[in-house]
């Protein structure tokens, strides 16, 4: 690869993800309109749906396209020609063979499936979710092909696309239903068509920049299914399940959550109501983990790179960056998730219950880093095990404590899977790099001095705020703003003041001029 290539492929690979950030804003954001226009009921409707179109993205965004790739990159390492008869074709045949099984096995058991779930009105939105599945081969090949040829670009402006059209007809569809044109479960529905919108939008896209892509290359060399095979599933399923941690945990939300709440005592109705208030907290900790470990996650390809120091470095830092800010992230939002309710679902149920799971921020933040990084040592098939075992202890939680605790029991359930996911990996990666170490004493006295610093700055605002009649939402939009703005510039001028990051690490994050300057402030002499 020349240096223009190289050059090119940074800066594409940073594009991707600054998009792939970006979407997972505008995932995150679009459910508040939509909570708010059809109420805990819609949230609830659609919340059950979500979690199987999430895993569908990021099957055809983060898993396939990167087995995809590799299959290229090994194919050109072997000498071998990329032509549409060798590489192209019998991967999509692969994707198409095992994506319409599960398609047709999908819609045979709706019934069956909605009826397991609690809620037999779901099984319109299910039929809808297994034509859906059939783009996947689609936009993973196109996808794929791009990344095996380092245009990162088409990939990026294909994804903010599938974003943009999703989230538009979502929230038209969720318009149409406030003012009474749509019936109520009509959200599952049209959240499933949002999501094949976007899947369209995003091939018109790619099929665009196909056109000065060089597909195909001469050649009649041999193949294998099996290793074709085995890339994908290795590759394109078990690689991209550290990005469905939050996924899973919904998923056992799914199946789970509403049967439970019923032998609490609940009746259907409200049964389905107080999920819908319990997946308030999602898009929350969705956005506090894409926070927690998105810095950290970008040192992660350092760590694949062969250089043993460069490695210990790189680890150190990427944790100790996602530790830092997720608990930051997540201790805020527990002081001030009555406010943060009330401002985005216009009142304040189940604040108790979210602000216990919050602590799911930290935890999940830092449990997607530590996996990316043993990932990125080959540890593939052990961290799959890792996220099925933390599944598992979830589902299990959720049976055992919702009937008697409500959605709190979900809430410990959600904290307890995550905790254990986290601790086993870490664990884990200790035993590959046992020189590891991510929190000095020093560091653990600089964490509680911003703990405190932040809790009492958002205990006085509090307090001067208490004296001020805050009636408009636009006036609570400011007074929340004003805490999570004062309450995170607290806790970060202390940690930067106290030295627990490097001039290196500060220039990683958003506005770091800024940061710097707090750094350079005080004087060491």
């Amino acid at each position: 690869m020349s240096k223009q290539q190289q050059n090119d492929f940074v800066k594409g690979a940073l594009f991707l993800t600054i998009a792939g950030f970006l979407g997972k804003i505008l995932s995150a954001s679009y459910r508040i309109p939509l909570q708010n226009l059809t109420g805990d009921h819609g949230f609830y409707i659609y919340q059950q749906v979500y979690p199987f179109l999430g895993m569908m993205i990021i099957l055809s965004l983060y898993g396939f396209p990167s087995a995809i790739a590799k299959i290229i990159a090994d194919e050109e390492r072997k000498g071998h020609a990329i032509s549409f008869r060798t590489v192209y074709f019998p991967v999509f045949f692969l994707l198409l063979l095992g994506f319409s099984v599960i398609a047709i096995i999908f819609f045979r058991y709706t019934t069956e499936i909605a009826t397991f779930i609690g809620d037999p009105k779901l099984v319109k939105s299910f039929r809808w979710l297994a034509l859906a599945i059939l783009f996947i081969p689609v936009t993973s090949l196109l996808r794929g092909i791009f990344q095996g040829h380092q245009q990162m670009h088409a990939i990026a402006y294909s994804q903010i696309s599938e974003q943009l059209v999703r989230v538009v007809i979502i929230i038209t569809a969720a318009i149409f239903t406030f003012y009474g044109y749509l019936h109520i479960y009509d959200i599952g529905v049209f959240g499933v068509i949002a999501s094949i919108g976007g899947a369209l939008a995003a091939i018109i896209i790619l099929l665009i920049f196909l056109k000065n892509t060089p597909l195909t290359q001469a050649g009649t060399n041999e193949y294998s299914w099996r290793s074709y095979g085995k890339t994908l599933l290795l590759f394109g399923v078990v690689a991209s399940l550290n990005h469905m941690i939050l996924l899973l945990i919904q998923f056992a939300d799914v199946f789970t959550l509403v049967p439970q709440l019923i032998k609490n005592g609940l009746a259907s109705i409200e049964a389905m109501e107080l999920k819908g208030v319990f997946d308030r907290g999602m898009p929350l900790i969705q956005l506090g983990t894409v926070i927690g470990s998105s810095f950290g996650l970008a040192l992660v390809p350092t760590v694949a790179r062969g250089d043993e120091e460069a490695s210990h470095e790189a680890v150190e830092t990427a944790l100790k960056i996602s530790f830092f800010v997720s608990v930051g992230a997540a201790l805020g939002l527990i002081l001030i998730f009555k406010e943060t309710n009330i401002l985005l679902y216009k009142n304040a149920l189940g604040t108790t219950s979210l602000q216990v799971l919050s602590l799911s921020i930290s935890f999940s933040a830092l449990s997607i880093t530590t996996l990316s990084i043993l990932q990125s040592l080959g540890y593939f098939k052990r961290t799959a095990l890792f996220m099925l075992c933390s599944f598992g202890l979830k589902w299990v939680g959720n049976v055992l404590l919702v009937p008697i605790y409500g959605i709190m029991g979900s809430a410990l359930a959600t904290v307890g899977s995550l905790l254990f996911l986290f601790v086993v990996s870490v664990l884990q990666l200790r035993r590959v790099m046992p020189l590891l170490r991510v929190m000095t004493s020093r560091r653990f006295r600089a964490l509680v001095v911003a703990v405190l610093s932040m809790a009492s700055f958002i205990v006085v605002m509090k307090w001067a705020f208490s004296f001020v009649d805050i009636s408009s939402r636009l006036g609570l939009l400011g007074y929340v703003l004003s805490l999570v703005v004062g309450g995170a510039g607290t806790f970060m001028f202390v940690l930067i003041r106290l030295r627990v990051f490097s001039r290196n690490e500060l220039a990683a994050f958003p506005l770091s001029k800024v940061l710097l300057w707090v750094y350079e402030g005080r004087d060491d002499r």
